[in-house]
């Protein structure tokens, strides 16, 4: 296999001599770049766990998941459509190469989007409220998730598919992957329960649980539909690269233009995504990682805070101060309301998504509910 060349897309990896090569033209990569691209392409179309991976790749070094999300993240989009159709995420597990000989996602071709069956989501309780929320969650979350690029959307829209199979209703749309879920009455409001089915093992491959307090037959099933399609794009949507989508994903959920995604390498958190933030601040971020000191904000995400919610940026102590990361926020990218909210896993801090709005705007307690929400399932596919 090391004297092999692997095709993906437009590229050839050859492993012998580790040169990349683009149309007969070589590709320079970094060194640690092309380390990781080299050793999935060794594996032979078969899934690297990461740990394997980052063993492999660091040998006896202690080094965190966020140094190899970075170097995969920065493949992809070097690599274009190639990078993002081929180097796949596989949720939970690790990462895999596709050679252009093999299918991208199972029964469809690399360039094909994976295509999501969706069941009507069962009512467990025998109320009409109960029955007419679960019916218009089902239709907003079809509308949502339809909205994807990276997704092909169909519905089994009868009764009867409620009671078929998952696995069987996927084969019968001929979808890759099955949504399935069920709502009930609580003493609260209502509890939805949404599962992910992997057509082809049969295996659930994510599920979640949303609890509604108040059963808004308008606001409630939106909300949820809005941040189900969300998570649900970035687990299976893995044609894109992961951070842009993420962030795309938290802000729509937030109705801001602007966010960052940082992700935690030692003692430092590293910028590893933006979106609408002016360049100035982008450039800024790259050459000055974000450090804690008291009472900062990562600092306060090291110490167990999950969200943290700036007002105004200019009425904090850290602006009044003059510690660096804050002014340039505000100096730079014209911030002033913020929100911050922690990506772990396992208890793990990973990283942050931050967002912001260039007025004085709060976000709401409903905001920040849905990008905590949205974050625990997006390090799903990290």
């Amino acid at each position: 296999m090391i004297d092999a060349t692997v095709a993906f897309g437009p590229y050839r990896l050859d492993l012998g001599r580790r040169i990349l090569t683009l149309h007969g033209k070589r590709v320079v990569l970094g060194g640690r770049a092309l380390d990781v691209l080299c050793a999935l392409a060794q594996a032979g179309n078969e899934p690297i766990e990461k740990d394997a991976l980052l063993a492999k790749i660091w040998p006896g070094a202690d080094v965190g998941e966020n140094n190899l999300h970075v170097h995969i993240s920065g493949l992809r989009k070097l690599l274009g459509e190639a990078g993002r159709s081929h180097l796949v995420t596989v949720p939970g597990f690790g990462y895999r190469l596709l050679s252009s000989a093999e299918p991208a996602v199972a029964g469809k071709t690399s360039g094909n989007p994976p295509t999501l069956g969706v069941i009507p989501f069962r009512c467990l309780s025998d109320d009409g409220g109960t029955r007419r929320f679960a019916e218009s969650l089902t239709d907003d979350l079809i509308t949502r998730l339809a909205r994807s690029s990276s997704l092909r959307v169909v519905a089994g829209d009868s009764a009867r598919w409620r009671e078929a199979e998952p696995r069987r209703v996927g084969e019968r749309l001929g979808a890759n992957y099955v949504l399935e879920g069920s709502l009930r009455a609580t003493l609260s409001g209502a509890r939805i329960n949404t599962r992910l089915i992997d057509v082809a093992s049969g295996q659930y491959l994510w599920g979640n649980q949303n609890d509604v307090t108040a059963m808004d037959p308008v606001e409630a099933p939106n909300d949820i539909a809005n941040l189900l399609a969300a998570a649900i794009d970035i687990i299976i949507g893995s044609l894109a690269p992961v951070f842009d989508t993420v962030l795309e994903k938290a802000m729509g959920l937030c109705d801001t233009a602007f966010g960052e995604l940082f992700m935690v390498d030692g003692e430092r958190f590293l910028l590893a995504g933006t979106r609408g933030v002016p360049p100035a601040l982008t450039e800024f971020r790259r050459n000055n990682p974000l450090i804690g000191g008291p009472g900062s904000n990562t600092t306060q995400l090291r110490e167990g805070d999950d969200a943290i919610h700036l007002v105004d940026i200019l009425d904090t102590p850290g602006y009044r101060y003059g510690i660096p990361n804050r002014r340039a926020w505000h100096e730079l990218g014209g911030a002033r309301s913020t929100l911050v909210v922690a990506l772990r896993k396992d208890a793990r801090l990973l990283g942050a998504i931050m967002i912001y709005r260039q007025e004085v705007r709060p976000f709401s307690d409903k905001h920040t509910a849905l990008l905590q929400n949205f974050a625990a399932q997006a390090v799903l596919a990290m």
